[in-house]
C-alpha cells in the first residue's frame, strides 16, 4: 500500500513523536495496554511441640509457633490512546506471628485451629510512578 494511501489514524501511530492527546483527535478507536505483576519470598521458621508421626497410621498432635516474615516487589505499567505512558513500582515486606494446633478428627470434628496473633507490613522502598 502506498504511503499516501494509508489511513491517517495509522500514520499517527507510526509516528512514535506524537502525543497521545494528538493521536486520539482523528483516531476513531480507542486502547489501552495495562502489564503488572509482583514477585513474592517468604521465609517461615517454625517451631513444633507436641508428639507426631512419621507414620499414616498413628496420629499426630501438635502445636506450631510460627513466623512468616515477606518481601514483595511489585508494579505496574499502562499506556492509553489518551494518556502517556505511567508506571509505578514499590517494595514492601511484613510479618506474621502464628500459632497452630494440629489434633487428629475425631468423630467427624475437625480441631485443627490458626491463630494470627501479631501481623504488621512496611513500605521498603515507598511507591514511586513516573513517566
Amino acid at each position: 500500500m502506498p504511503a499516501e494511501d494509508t489511513p491517517d489514524m495509522v500514520k499517527g501511530v507510526a509516528d512514535t513523536s506524537a502525543e497521545p492527546s494528538d493521536l486520539s483527535k482523528d483516531d476513531p478507536y480507542k486502547w489501552d495496554i495495562t502489564a503488572q505483576g509482583q514477585i513474592v519470598a517468604h521465609l517461615i521458621p517454625k517451631v513444633t511441640f507436641g508428639i507426631e508421626f512419621d507414620n499414616d497410621y498413628l496420629a499426630s498432635a501438635t502445636i506450631d509457633l510460627g513466623l512468616d516474615a515477606y518481601a514483595r516487589l511489585w508494579g505496574n505499567a499502562s499506556i492509553t490512546s489518551t494518556s502517556n505512558f505511567q508506571m509505578c513500582y514499590g517494595l514492601d515486606g511484613g510479618a506474621k506471628l502464628f500459632a497452630a494446633a494440629q489434633a487428629p478428627n475425631m468423630f467427624g470434628q475437625n480441631y485443627n485451629l490458626y491463630f494470627k496473633l501479631w501481623d504488621d507490613e512496611w513500605d521498603i522502598i515507598p511507591a514511586k510512578c513516573g513517566p
